[in-house]
């Protein structure tokens, strides 16, 4: 089912490595008394939490749950109060509650889920007394496992407690709720005063959750004084566990479905925990005003800078236009959300805000690190905007080949996260291994790799395969390549804006990130306006850009090479935007950019936007039209009628795991990579493909212990013709299959069948039953769970949200 604790996509931060899972190497075996099923852990420790004592995502203990369930029924166990049903982590002598934690290894396995749980560990360190750290000296300790679902138990449970953060719950938001229950939080509609500040809807909650919206015993819950919070990531949201599409609360301030959040800790949820565990003023990590703390990703900055790194302007917090936008200071209330001021609500990479214009969504703010002595040690630091990669552990050898002669055997490693030209060193390694002579022949040899670096001394290597017996020679040739000084600044300078093509700067990269392709291996060598791999302008076009060839896919991309500094003067206005709804009235608008200057310091004069009125027809429209995003360069797309023909380069698989090699025998050893199925399968690097006749999908060997063959993310290939369906209706219960794509608060739809801007495995067209419900490559608002039409959405702050299809 779709997760009901959301919040933010496929970040880019640091992820723990193999050898730093740290699994807890002794503790007592003895079965926990009075719980039969208690859960033994893969490091040899029960955890003390019996799975028949369940309410949603809490697990109870013997004792919480009897008491619970008298005051359910009716009455209370005497001896039980609010100090004796929560256990609550102890202080240390220097004030601060540390708490030893560790990854299971399938856990581990799963990049996303590790960076979610780091990122929610880190926010919570910085603006608590809490230390959630890697520590030796605590008998109890916190076990982060991949389990069905999201739960956790209620307080410390002496001895380890084990926290899920299953497949559709690697969200910042959801590690942080968990954690919450972890440190001795229920829900927040569970306490004894709701009634006076929501309505439960009974007759709209799936009968089989029901328990879940129960009240608490007053005895059971202390609030320190605090006011009921309906913005608590603890809150559940006003249409959680639907059966029909309708609410299952209602804010009686309002009286409509209640607005939550679930992207991280309100300032009550922070004031609450800093009270429980006697905190006083004591954080991690302080607000700034002039820089951030990348420890805390800059969640505590609260300056007044309101412009992007490309220098739009901000757009307001509370304004919703020209981009939509769900980060309302009144819902967000830990955000320091003011004005238009850079903030970072929801744990991102670093202070970000929502443009003022049509020309891009959102962007990063152009703020300065914090430096180095006013960083706290606070478990784990990661660095912003950058995965801390690592190499899997070498393969074995391969066979000798050839058997005689001047034989070789190679072996290959994999750079777990992203290509191996990340990763320092070589992804293969060969050796001779005799020298007996044979006679045999060669077939040619395939053409040179890329080169390993961009930049420096390379290598690239080629492959042959001998054919009718054994043959005298090497497997593999290799030789260097682009045996160049990299520039001592890339990017520093800048193109003259009157004379493009006569820029000879160092920029190696193309604006969309990829390597450049030496000009050595173009249609271009030897032609002296170019030199090593640096963008250029060969053509000597007057109205061009410096370019390359990427070196992925030889296309021609383009450089990001700035200006140098002129006279500010606006440039023309862009084409009018999209409307901003599908129907019903809306606005579109158009932005021009002010070159060399900056709007905000009155270097150019006059408005950056303009915008008017669009769509004022009906909201069912007969011959609408939808342009639906292409698949990633390289990757392609999969055919449903044909999908052993898949010959694509995806690498990864859906949980966002990197594949591993199809020549490597580690993590996974397999007898895939033969003669034939090199050539009938195309097993080539670390592609993904169909690997017999029962796949469904495309597949590969994911680079992870705890887990083998795994399908694949690829799109699938859309219809050349594609008929648009009418937004049509819904009825309650039943499958919606109509053409809505945006939702009720005007997020345009992600498509089903893409991982971006967020990453889910569940509801994905390459399963044949969600197909049947309407799943497939578009992004049209579905119901396949029966719980109202919903989708996920492009903006990658806003995961997903219903959709305001009409009834019939």
């Amino acid at each position: 089912m779709k997760p009901t604790v959301i919040c933010v996509v496929f970040l880019l931060v640091s992820i723990a490595t193999a050898d730093q899972v740290k699994v807890k190497a002794s503790c007592t075996t003895k079965p926990c008394q009075n719980c039969d099923d208690a859960k033994l852990l893969d490091n040899g420790c029960y955890s003390c939490v019996c799975n028949q004592n369940v309410l949603d995502d809490m697990h109870l203990t013997d004792g919480q749950w009897n008491h619970v369930q008298g005051w359910i029924k009716g009455h209370t166990v005497d001896e039980r109060a609010a100090g004796a049903l929560v256990n609550r982590w102890p202080k240390s002598d220097d004030g601060k509650v540390k708490i030893m934690m560790y990854f299971t290894y399938e856990t581990a396995d799963l990049p996303q889920h590790v960076q979610s749980i780091i990122r929610g560990i880190n926010i919570i360190n910085a603006r608590t007394c809490l230390r959630i750290v890697e520590t030796t000296d605590s008998s109890d300790f916190i076990l982060f496992d991949l389990d069905q679902g999201c739960y956790s138990s209620i307080g410390r449970i002496p001895g380890g407690q084990l926290v899920s953060i299953g497949r559709g719950c690697g969200f910042v938001g959801t590690v942080e709720h968990e954690i919450y229950h972890a440190l001795g939080f229920f829900h927040e509609q569970s306490r004894p005063d709701r009634n006076d500040y929501v309505k439960i809807k009974w007759n709209n909650i799936r009968q089989d959750r029901k328990d879940n919206f129960f009240k608490q015993p007053a005895d059971a819950i202390d609030s320190f004084g605090s006011e009921y919070d309906k913005k608590s990531v603890m809150h559940y949201g006003g249409y959680d566990f639907t059966k029909n599409g309708g609410p299952t609360i209602i804010d009686k301030a309002t009286g409509e479905a209640i607005i939550t959040q679930a992207e991280s800790v309100s300032a009550a949820d922070l004031y609450q925990l800093n009270q429980m565990y006697q905190c006083g003023d004591d954080m991690g990590v302080p607000f700034t005003t002039h820089c951030y703390h990348r420890q805390d990703y800059g969640t505590g900055y609260r300056g007044n800078i309101s412009t992007t790194e490309s220098g739009f302007p901000c757009q307001r917090w509370d304004a919703t236009t020209p981009n939509v936008n769900q980060f309302s200071p009144d819902v967000y209330t830990a955000g320091g959300l003011e004005e238009n001021y850079c903030r970072n609500p929801d744990g991102f990479d670093k202070p970000w805000c929502y443009v003022d214009s049509d020309v891009i969504v959102w962007e990063y703010c152009d703020i300065p690190e914090c430096s180095n002595d006013t960083l706290f040690e606070i478990f784990p630091t990661d660095p912003v905007v950058s995965f801390r990669l690592y190499w899997s552990a070498w393969s074995d050898w391969s066979t000798c080949y050839p058997s005689c002669n001047n034989g070789q055997q190679h072996r290959t490693r994999a750079c777990v996260v992203s290509n191996s030209t990340l990763c320092e060193g070589d992804w293969l390694e060969v050796r001779n291994c005799t020298e007996e002579n044979c006679d045999g022949k060669w077939d040619r040899w395939q053409p040179w790799s890329s080169c390993s670096e961009p930049c420096g001394e390379g290598k690239k290597y080629r492959v042959r395969q001998c054919r009718n017996g054994q043959c005298k020679g090497r497997v593999i040739a290799e030789k260097s390549c682009n045996v160049q000084d990299c520039p001592l600044y890339p990017g520093g300078d800048c193109a003259d804006p009157d004379d493009v093509n006569s820029y000879r700067g160092n920029i190696l990269v193309a604006k969309n990130g990829h390597n450049c392709k030496p000009w050595s291996e173009t249609n271009f060598a030897g032609s002296p306006l170019v030199e090593a791999n640096f963008c250029r302008n060969p053509n000597n076009r007057t109205k061009s850009w410096p370019w390359c060839y990427s070196a992925r896919n030889d296309k021609r991309r383009w450089c990001d090479v700035p200006l140098c500094p002129k006279k500010p003067f606006w440039k023309k206005f862009t084409k009018w935007s999209a409307c901003t709804r599908p129907c019903g009235e809306g606005t579109k608008y158009r932005t021009r950019t002010c070159k060399h200057g900056e709007v905000t310091q009155g270097k150019c004069t006059g408005s950056v936007k303009r915008e008017m009125s669009c769509n004022e027809q009906s909201c069912d429209p007969v011959n609408r039209t939808l342009t639906l995003p292409q698949p990633t360069d390289g990757i392609g797309c999969v055919n449903l009628s044909s999908i052993s023909s898949y010959r694509g380069q995806a690498f990864k698989t859906l949980d966002g795991i990197t594949c591993q090699y199809w020549d490597a025998q580690t993590p996974n050893s397999h007898n895939y990579n033969t003669v034939e199925n090199i050539e009938n399968l195309g097993l080539v690097e670390n592609y993904c493909r169909v690997l017999s006749e029962d796949d469904v999908y495309p597949k590969c060997l994911a680079v992870a212990e705890t887990i083998a063959l795994a399908i694949c993310d690829i799109p699938l290939c859309k219809p050349e013709v594609e008929e648009v369906p009418p937004i049509g209706c819904r009825t309650p219960g039943e499958l919606y299959f109509g053409g809505m794509n945006t939702t009720r608060s005007g997020y345009a739809c992600q498509r089903w069948d893409v991982n971006y801007p967020h990453l889910h495995q569940t509801f994905k067209p390459h399963d044949a039953d969600m197909r049947e419900r309407g799943i497939g490559p578009h992004n049209y608002c579905r119901d396949p769970v029966f719980d109202g039409p919903w989708c996920y959405t492009t903006d990658p702050h806003k995961r997903f949200e219903y959709c305001d299809v009409p009834l019939c």
